[in-house]
């Protein structure tokens, strides 16, 4: 936890804290920085890299920067997070790095998320997350059309993980539903203008 707090947190734990009110006195301040120097010699001081969750909130604050559309970034970084977690679980998503990931994941949280305004801003924000991460345009459609077949077939893939499926999941399935009904609307239109031409 020591360890964990000064990677991820703005201000640490003090170590005199975990001593007293974390541990209760049960292990010592020198028991613990003996613990963390052998973490950190185990791992060859390699402690971390950004994971999905932290390219996710840069994405999005560059997008609330650059000021691409109008979205509730509260409710976006709950769906991101939902769907970070859900990579988490798939085999597949290890051969993809964490950026293209959280690529995947903001773009279809747009989607799901922000209806009216993905539908107005659906190039701009793909531009835009192609700009920031370096990507092509189809690698981030690409990994966000996978991430909503993790959603939409998710009982099956998953069976054993009811308690992930219970996170926040009404809200997805009212997104997912309407994203879906968008979805059947866009293949009529289109299946009109097919029997036009």
């Amino acid at each position: 936890m020591y360890l964990a707090s000064k990677y991820e947190e703005i201000i640490p734990l003090k170590l005199k804290f975990i001593e007293e009110r974390i541990t209760h006195g049960k292990i010592t301040a020198e028991q613990i920085k003996e613990i963390e120097e052998i973490l950190i010699t185990t791992l060859k001081f390699w402690v971390g890299a950004p994971t999905e969750i932290e390219f996710s909130k840069f994405l999005v604050q560059e997008l609330l920067i650059r000021e691409v559309g109008d979205f509730h970034a509260e409710k976006l970084h709950a769906m991101i997070s939902y769907l970070g977690k859900l990579n988490l679980h798939n085999y597949e998503f290890l051969g993809i790095s964490p950026s293209v990931q959280a690529a995947g994941s903001v773009y279809l949280a747009l989607q799901l998320v922000e209806e009216q305004s993905f539908q107005e801003n659906c190039k701009a924000f793909l531009t835009v997350l192609s700009e920031i991460t370096g990507y092509r345009m189809e690698l981030i459609e690409n990994t966000s059309e996978k991430i909503m077949y993790q959603l939409q077939h998710f009982k099956t893939l998953y069976p054993g993980f009811s308690k992930l499926n219970t996170y926040g999941i009404e809200d997805v399935k009212a997104h997912l539903n309407s994203y879906m009904q968008y979805s059947m609307n866009i293949l009529s239109f289109h299946s009109q203008i097919s029997t036009f031409a």
